[in-house]
């Protein structure tokens, strides 16, 4: 099968994570398929407080359309902030968060993300060309 693998150095999601959501610091930790993001951020100017998400990896692609799925465990008070901010680029409801690349890329339009795994450094994912022949 050919197929593109991708691997996103965790150094540079740290980096999108804190420019993004201004955040003070930004820890990424694996342990077998689950990834621990830990967010620090400072509250009235002194006061550090950290946030742990846990994704775990649930469902791939099978076509474009589809979303990526990962189970969150986190905070009662995060999911809901989460659930908030759900549109676009993601979904979240109930302990279930789908992520559709198609939406974070026009590029990826074109792909099935059929593999992911976090790696000791990086995310790997892999992806296939999509036509409608592949049509599963």
């Amino acid at each position: 099968m050919d197929y593109i693998k991708l691997d996103i150095g965790y150094e540079l999601i740290k980096k999108f994570i804190e420019d993004f959501g201004e955040f003070h610091e930004v820890k990424i930790e694996r342990k077998d398929q689950v990834l621990n993001v830990i967010l620090t951020s400072k509250v009235m100017g002194f006061v550090k407080i950290p946030i742990s998400i846990k994704f775990k990896l649930k469902h791939t692609q099978s076509s474009p359309e589809d979303p990526i799925i990962f189970s969150v465990d986190t905070m009662s008070m995060i999911k809901k902030i989460i659930k908030d901010h759900s549109g676009g680029m993601f979904e979240y409801d109930g302990d279930e968060l789908k992520v559709y690349p198609r939406r974070i890329s026009s590029i990826l339009k074109k792909f099935s993300i059929f593999d992911l795994e976090f790696g000791d450094d990086a995310l790997s994912m892999k992806l296939k060309p999509h036509t409608s022949d592949n049509q599963q």
